[in-house]
């Protein structure tokens, strides 16, 4: 397993590398002007999700090639590509906004095209409804799991901070065994991208990840995920997500409870509202990072000692911690 440890630094170095050489590019191209939802106040330069895309996939095949590791190729390929379309997707509103309808109709795309054929492991939902439902409901949380990252990314460092210990945990667990070898791969050539491009986004950032970057996160990690959860770790798939989910899940709820569209720009999500109140988005992130490796071990837990009772244990327990924390930023208002 000495080839993760070897792609989690590979994919930091180039990433760090590819992401100040694109930094003109960024600069010239892909600037992000400060708006209603930003928490910049200040021109910048956006884009850098598109090194953690290419050197996250570019590290995945190097891993497969450099190892012994027998991995199912289409599946790579389906998520590969259905990630860089959903990159230049996110790119394209980036530079010119696309219509929301649009980037619907290509996330449910990129969505229904991973299940299709992108995926290794039925749905555990299938022994309790229909095929159809389930790929429809699967479908649906998929694409608003997407959705959610990108609405998420709004303070420096925040993706990261909940999206390395995520990435890292599902790595440890290829690592014992527990998951497959693409998952442990694509995990841990994630989780370096992303330590690669937090070198640029430390606040206050130089550097913004864009749609660019989120779109494909949201995406290559809801494929984690799902992967987790079809083989057996429905609470790792849970617990590993939890603050994200339940963060913008309640506010999107709230919002629509107000009737309000759900595409505009708005400052109301809970870590948005402590920014607001004047917490740093470094100790914001570092919040949330902290919350997730509480969030992780819990996870671990979960797969170590796989009894009903410490699953629903953990889970509770993981929820009532993301409550807290989600309250904690609320009260800052």
């Amino acid at each position: 397993m000495v080839i993760l440890i070897v792609i989690i630094l590979l994919s930091f170095v180039l990433c760090a590398g590819l992401t100040f050489a694109m930094m003109p590019v960024f600069a010239r191209y892909l600037t992000a002007q400060p708006n209603e939802r930003s928490g910049h106040r200040v021109p910048t330069p956006q884009g850098g999700g598109a090194a953690v895309v290419i050197v996250t996939v570019l590290c995945v095949w190097i891993g497969i090639v450099a190892s012994d590791y027998n991995v199912n190729g289409l599946r790579l390929h389906i998520l590969a590509c259905s990630a860089v379309f959903l990159a230049i997707v996110g790119a394209l509103d980036d530079k010119w906004d696309v219509p929301p309808l649009v980037r619907f109709i290509g996330q449910v795309a990129a969505v229904a095209v991973v299940l299709m054929w992108g995926v290794d492991g039925s749905n555990i939902l299938e022994a309790y409804m229909p095929y159809q439902v389930v790929f429809l409901v699967t479908i649906l949380a998929g694409t608003w799991f997407i959705n959610l990252v990108n609405f998420m990314d709004g303070v420096d460092l925040i993706v990261v901070g909940e999206m390395v210990p995520l990435t890292a945990c599902i790595g440890l667990l290829g690592w014992f065994g527990f998951l497959g070898s693409l998952e442990s791969l694509v995990a841990v050539a994630l989780c370096g991208s992303l330590l690669g491009f937090a070198l640029f986004n430390w606040p206050r950032a130089k550097l913004f990840l864009g749609d660019v970057g989120s779109l494909p996160i949201g995406l290559i990690v809801a494929w984690l995920l799902y992967e987790t959860a079809a083989q057996g770790y429905w609470a790792v798939a849970i617990l590993l997500p939890l603050y994200f989910c339940a963060d913008a899940t309640v506010t999107a709820c709230r919002r629509l409870v107000n009737r309000e569209q759900l595409w505009k720009a708005h400052r109301t999500h809970y870590y948005q509202r402590a920014a607001d109140s004047g917490l740093s988005a470094l100790r914001i992130s570092s919040t949330v990072f902290a919350l997730n490796l509480v969030l992780c071990a819990l996870a671990i837990a979960t797969v170590f000692w796989p009894t009903p009772v410490v699953q629903v244990a953990a889970v509770v327990g993981g929820g009532g911690l993301v409550g807290i924390c989600m309250r904690s930023f609320s009260k800052r208002m």
